[in-house]
């Protein structure tokens, strides 16, 4: 027997991601997650998909919801990313798989927002603009363990992830040299989706 599609969310800032809704069945074909993420710059456990917070302090779990924080709700004493630098994060969280096969898991964005493009095996790019015109691109990278770009559109670009394995995800962030004092926090980047697809195993 086959699962339906699932979604799940990812916030940037505060990411939010699940940490598992019981989908009912081992066998699954497809789980999507979308977390929210919230994102500031600052001048200088029980699912089949298991999205379990790292070490870093930048994901918790919140009533059963990884939840990703790289604004002023994280772990540190700053409010935020440092303008014209690249912030990696790793592990940001460690993905898990609890079903009954292996999976391919990928990490995208919703394509419908004008300033945000999904680059095949590269970045999300997210433009932040001052509310009127465009400031900068700042690129969200994330990574398997072995350094690898899992951003994609189509699965192209993933981590195949055994039955029973985990796998810890790294973010990179690079952020253009703005003002941060100028940036119209509506543009940025505040949903990321985990696609994790049953690989026929």
């Amino acid at each position: 027997m086959r699962m339906n599609r699932r979604n799940v969310l990812v916030g940037l800032g505060t990411i939010v991601a699940g940490g598992g809704a019981a989908l009912g069945t081992g066998a699954f074909s497809s789980v999507e997650a979308d977390r929210t993420v919230n994102v500031s710059v600052e001048g200088d456990s029980s699912a089949f998909l298991q999205l379990d917070p790292s070490s870093s302090g930048y994901a918790n779990n919140t009533e059963g919801t990884l939840q990703i924080d790289l604004d002023a709700n994280g772990p540190s004493t700053g409010n935020g990313l440092n303008a014209n630098a690249t912030t990696t994060i790793d592990p940001l969280f460690t993905a898990g798989n609890e079903g009954d096969g292996g999976i391919d898991l990928h990490i995208t964005a919703d394509g419908t927002a004008s300033n945000i493009t999904v680059n095949e095996g590269t970045a999300i790019e997210n433009t932040v603009t001052d509310g009127t015109n465009d400031l900068g691109t700042i690129e969200f990278i994330f990574m398997d363990s072995g350094d690898n770009t899992i951003v994609s559109n189509d699965g192209t670009n993933n981590v195949n992830i055994a039955q029973g394995a985990t796998e810890d995800i790294t973010l990179k962030i690079n952020v253009p040299d703005i003002n941060p004092s100028n940036i119209d926090a509506s543009t940025f980047l505040d949903t990321i989706t985990i696609v994790a697809n049953d690989d026929g195993t």
